[in-house]
């Protein structure tokens, strides 16, 4: 009796533990092994995919894995529909359009406009040097400056490239006075720094915060309205290079 019961206790606990960490939403027999990928767990933690075709949403998916979820983080993100995400590194395509809509609404001439000619308060002797760079070479991470985020460990927080303006307090003193390594255009380095240039850029021409802009231009078009921001630890800006 005591060996049933507990056969019975531990087939109850492990059903329990039981959960569908996979949710398919939309998808066709020609996805099935996509869906076996992810499933297996051999799509490298792959939390969500979207597949659209011809104007069509022809796939969904959503599977739990590991991450952050804000500062925090889990074994299990909560992955759904409706279930805010952090986006990590995508929010710099958005700092990026905002870019091409400034250029559009005539804010900004061009992508070949001289960055440091919007920054005239910028007068360090290497001004002249730095008026070489562009807008597109911001946008291209090609600025000059010697910052490769990919060339350290973001976990080594002393030695990341990262750590260097999440812990800085003036953003924009960090990005205008970085000093020059290479001739601009010349060299790309990923760099978050780079993004949050693009962001001062827009700050500047639209003389409101970027945040503002990003809400304004591109969100309420779009019809996104339930979205959080993460901020840069130093100066509790948003992150304009992740959230």
């Amino acid at each position: 009796m005591k060996i049933r019961i507990l056969l019975t206790l531990v087939v109850l606990i492990l059903a329990g533990c039981e959960r569908n960490d996979m949710e398919v939403v939309t998808s066709a027999e020609r996805f099935d092994p996509v869906e076996a990928r992810v499933r297996s767990g051999k799509a490298n933690n792959l939390h969500s995919l979207v597949v659209w075709q011809n104007n069509q949403k022809v796939f969904e998916l959503h599977k739990q894995g590991s991450g952050r979820v804000g500062d925090r983080h889990t074994p299990n993100v909560p992955v759904a529909i409706d279930e805010l995400h952090n986006l990590h590194s995508i929010t710099k395509s958005f700092v990026a359009t905002l870019i091409f809509i400034a250029i559009d609404e005539g804010k900004l001439d061009s992508l070949d406009t001289p960055v440091f000619s919007l920054f005239p308060e910028y007068q360090h002797s290497d001004r002249d040097e730095k008026m070489q760079i562009k807008v597109r070479d911001v946008m291209n991470m090609s600025t000059g400056y010697a910052l490769d985020e990919l060339a350290t460990s973001y976990s080594n927080t002393m030695a990341s490239v990262f750590t260097r303006h999440y812990m800085a307090s003036d953003l924009l003193e960090q990005f205008l006075s970085t000093r020059l390594a290479s001739e601009p255009g010349a060299n790309f380095s990923y760099s978050g720094l780079s993004t949050v240039g693009l962001s001062k850029i827009i700050e500047r021409v639209y003389d409101k915060p970027f945040a503002n802009v990003m809400r304004e231009k591109l969100f309420q078009p779009l019809g996104i309205t339930n979205y959080q921001w993460g901020t840069q630890h130093g100066s509790g800006e948003p992150g304009a290079d992740w959230a």
